[in-house]
């Protein structure tokens, strides 16, 4: 296994909550890169997304993300698109071992659906409207969340943090 673990994934997929336990079980720092960026720009990401766009969003998630690879042994989870945009998976693949956590799209849609957190893409989606952007939008990045060096499915939303921490 490699110093750094990054987790990737689609929006409620539990990248935060997996990385932290992985992070746990193996006595490595955490960094949830939705937090670090919030920590760097002193403020939320959605209102960083209203306020600036999505584009200057993805550069700021971007240098965090380039930061936290350079850490040193750690447990990084991303924001669902960051692995997405530019090079981030080939930069993800070259400094760390990569785990994709895949879920079924019902499964993504509930846990999106009873989320408590702000998530500026899908904030104010009725039902229709998210079923449809979980269903695109993971045809679009699935791609991308594949080249991670290992995917790890569950088709009832839990994993096991103690298999992700054992993978080689």
């Amino acid at each position: 296994m490699s110093e750094i673990i990054t987790i990737v994934g689609f929006s409620g997929a539990g990248k935060s909550v997996v990385g932290a336990k992985v992070a746990q079980l193996l006595g490595v720092p955490f960094v949830d890169l939705d937090l670090a960026i919030e920590e760097r720009y002193r403020t939320s990401i959605p209102i960083l997304f209203s306020k600036y766009g999505e584009d200057v969003f993805r550069k700021c998630e971007r240098k965090v993300l380039e930061e936290a690879l350079q850490r040193g042994r750690c447990v990084v989870s991303t924001g669902g698109g960051a692995p997405c945009f530019g090079d981030a998976m080939q930069l993800i693949n070259s400094c760390s071992t990569s785990v994709y956590l895949k879920l079924p799209e019902e499964i993504l849609f509930c846990n999106l659906k009873k989320s408590k957190r702000r998530r500026p893409l899908t904030d104010k989606m009725e039902e229709a409207q998210l079923r449809q952007y979980i269903h695109d939008t993971l045809s679009r990045r699935a791609p991308f969340y594949e080249m991670a060096h290992h995917t790890v499915f569950s088709d009832d939303g839990l994993f096991n943090a103690g298999e992700i921490a054992e993978l080689p």
